[in-house]
């Protein structure tokens, strides 16, 4: 055995969980001093609360048999503060004739070797939770992942009761972790055809779902292996014949919404433009879709959640579709085709609707024909948009001070570390539905105790009294409205009894205006922030909403049925106020459509990192006082140049802020700022004595440098001051 044939078993189950596994590696030795102790030897893989133990060479030549037993002496050989601290376990071993074994468990709240969630010695795909086999290359995991879901289609009718749906969702979703892992979009699978129906119609669902796939996966750089035959080609005539057509769609709804758009309307003669049978150039796509849509007589939405909650490029389209019309050119004609039930933005609440029913192509067919064969051309100003609140429509920001606000950006930076320390991924299960391992008690108290030390209930019950801030606003309002939705599942501490908060929270989400269409914009917080809060919001609500239709409410067990009737109705148009929002946004030109601007959190939470752990690579050498100063400030220092950052990445120019650094014997004047391409900083040479200056200065293409420059004795016996640079890590 070697250390490679040890390392290789381990990776094979990191992903099971969710531990990336290319990152794995053991000491030289580690194997060497494992086999000269004979005692079990433990590593931390990423920190203490994940723990790999190599328990040695073991009798057993079966790991089906041993494998429990072999995870529990594992974890009982771990110090007692890993034991208490460990989450996540991974056990290795050999047999007699070298064979190489690794197993990963989910550690019990109790501090026990829970669930076996992956194994060496068996196909990934057939864990508890599946998942992709990390040692395939991208092409082959995509072919194998279309493969298995085509094998347990054609074999259908072999399952027994509800097993052909676990097996086909199964198989989905290894699809879908197969196009996020290596960078792409999941596809939108909530509908498919019913297990009894015939082979015809299976055969088209399949062929629409792998051409998705295979377009999702070819735009992330993957290749086709396969010829992807077409079942229905254009018609030339019929119809539709001469009429030009523009399919506005979100990526995860091309099997279920526009594939049979798109062929129902070929086959009618239409022309249709759909970027999945389109090829686009660099100038193209650069420049937008707004003149192609111009040249088209019609624009189709292909309505969802996902269309109006991802606010995204979707959305532009429909933007510079009304803009057009309305300045007189085309298209002259709209229309929505949307599954029952989807909730309609009032923008488009009075355009001509086709619902999407089953998988019936000539109905569909025969649909699109009569509302566009001798339509009229629709005045699309028939269906303004509900009106807004005044502070949406508010661009300017106040520039920044010039003093750094320390209080308030101490608040700030409090509520961006609440946000980091609860797993987002638990949370959003412990929404769609009762999970009840080690990770969601976790969650689970997190969300019982969510104010403690921030002068805040945890629940909207003081919303009123909330701080200024829509970024501390933006954070409460996600997790309360998060502890509203999974106390309504389940209470949160399981006394049936408990409702404290939740029956408040759930009636001020269904029945008050949304709070994040009225907040006004500032530094670090603006329409872009605001797009992604009104996104998570209208699928939280989404998400509620179906709890309630459900009768999924174990946590109001005391909410009369009346109630609950009364906010379902109130639910949809809270969910329609936030996609009124997110096309307003659009509409208003408050998007941007080429480029996402890194948002304050992610830049502070970069800074933090680096600053703390000391990583940035200083080309000249920096004084041990000036390091320390970085290090001891460094929660406002990178406060403050996520705030600078945010501000020149969005207006450009120069930014800047002051405060006064404390850690040495005397308080240092620190100066941190932001500089956009092409500025040069004109108070290079300025400072006053026992001062530092932090600054990023953005370069051409993305790059970036850091620029470090201090002056005082208090930061070097050998000269009065000094300066540094060094590149920002990507």
């Amino acid at each position: 055995m070697e250390t490679a044939d040890l390392e290789k078993a381990v990776r094979r189950v990191l992903l099971a969980l969710n531990i990336e596994p290319d990152g794995f590696r053991l000491d030289r030795g580690f194997l060497a001093r494992a086999q000269r102790t004979g005692q079990a030897r433990a590593v931390a893989i990423n920190g203490v609360a994940d723990q790999f133990v190599f328990m040695g060479f073991r009798e057993s030549t079966d790991p089906e048999v041993s494998v429990e037993g072999m995870a529990a002496e594992a974890l009982a050989s771990l110090g007692r503060y890993a034991r208490t601290s460990c989450e996540r376990l991974v056990v290795g071993w050999a047999d007699p004739r070298g064979q190489v074994f690794a197993a990963a468990f989910v550690v019990s709240p109790e501090g026990e070797n829970g669930r076996l969630v992956g194994s060496s010695w068996t196909e990934p795909e057939i864990w508890p939770e599946p998942m992709i086999d990390a040692s395939k290359s991208g092409d082959d995991t995509i072919d194998d992942a279309l493969d298995r879901l085509e094998s347990i289609v054609r074999n259908r009718t072999d399952y027994r009761g509800s097993s052909f749906d676990s097996e086909f969702d199964r198989a989905l979703r290894l699809v879908d972790m197969a196009l996020l892992h290596f960078g792409g979009e999941g596809q939108s699978t909530a509908e498919h055809p019913a297990v009894d129906v015939p082979d015809e119609t299976w055969s088209t669902w399949l062929h629409y779902f792998n051409h998705s796939v295979y377009d999702e996966w070819k735009r992330i750089g993957g290749s086709v292996r396969r010829a992807l035959p077409i079942p229905m080609r254009p018609s030339t005539d019929g119809p539709l014949k001469g009429l030009r057509v523009f399919l506005s769609y979100a990526r995860p709804d091309a099997t279920t919404l526009t594939w049979p758009v798109h062929e129902a309307l070929s086959s009618c003669g239409a022309t249709v433009w759909f970027d999945r049978t389109q090829t686009t150039n660099e100038l193209q796509l650069a420049l937008g879709l707004a003149e192609i849509i111009a040249s088209c007589d019609v624009y189709v939405m292909c309505a969802s959640d996902e269309f109006f909650e991802r606010a995204g490029y979707a959305t532009q389209e429909f933007a510079w579709a009304r803009q057009h019309h309305e300045s007189g050119g085309n298209p002259k004609h709209f229309l929505v085709v949307a599954r029952p039930n989807t909730i309609l933005p009032s923008a488009v609440a009075a355009w001509p609707t086709i619902e999407l029913r089953d998988h019936d192509r000539e109905q569909l067919a025969r649909s699109l024909v009569v509302h566009l064969q001798h339509a009229a051309p629709r005045a699309v100003t028939e269906s303004p948009l509900a009106p807004l609140a005044a502070p949406l429509l508010v661009t300017a920001l106040r520039p920044l001070p010039q003093q750094a606000d320390i209080p308030a950006l101490w608040r700030r930076i409090q509520h961006a570390q609440l946000f980091d320390e609860i797993d987002q991924e638990t949370l959003t299960r412990l929404m769609s539905r009762r999970v009840d391992d080690q990770h969601a008690t976790e969650v689970r108290k997190k969300l019982l105790h969510l104010g403690d030390g921030l002068e805040w209930a945890g629940t909207l019950e003081d919303i009123g009294r909330w701080p200024d801030d829509p970024f501390i606003r933006d954070i409460r309002l996600r997790f309360a409205g998060a502890r509203a939705v999974v106390g309504t599942r389940w209470p949160l501490n399981d006394d049936l009894a408990w409702e404290s908060g939740v029956v408040d929270d759930v009636e001020y989400l269904a029945t008050q205006r949304v709070p994040v269409i009225d907040w006004p914009a500032v530094p670090g917080w603006d329409d872009g922030e605001r797009r992604l809060a009104l996104r998570y919001h209208a699928g939280l609500l989404r998400v509620l909403h179906g709890l309630l239709k459900r009768g999924l409410w174990g946590g109001l067990l005391r909410v009369s049925s009346s109630t609950f009737r009364a906010w379902e109705e109130e639910l949809y148009t809270r969910q329609r106020e936030c996609y009124d929002a997110l096309l307003e946004l659009r509409l208003n030109g408050r998007l941007s459509w080429q480029r996402d601007v890194p948002t304050w959190d992610a830049l502070f939470r970069t800074w933090s990192e680096l600053l703390t752990r000391s990583e940035v690579p200083w080309r000249e050498p920096v004084p041990f006082a000036v390091l320390h100063l970085l290090v001891a400030n460094a929660p406002y220092i990178a406060g403050i140049v996520a705030e600078t950052g945010w501000y020149v990445s969005r207006y450009g120019g120069r930014a800047s802020q002051s405060f006064i650094a404390r850690g040495l014997d005397a308080p240092a004047n620190f100066e941190v700022y932001a500089l956009g391409p092409g500025v040069i900083d004109s108070e290079a040479t300025a400072g006053i004595e026992n001062s530092l200056r932090l600054g990023c200065m953005a370069g051409t293409k993305g790059s970036a440098e850091i620029r470090l420059s201090w002056k005082g004795p208090h930061f070097s016996a050998s000269s009065i001051g000094g300066e540094s640079t060094g590149p920002v890590p990507a």
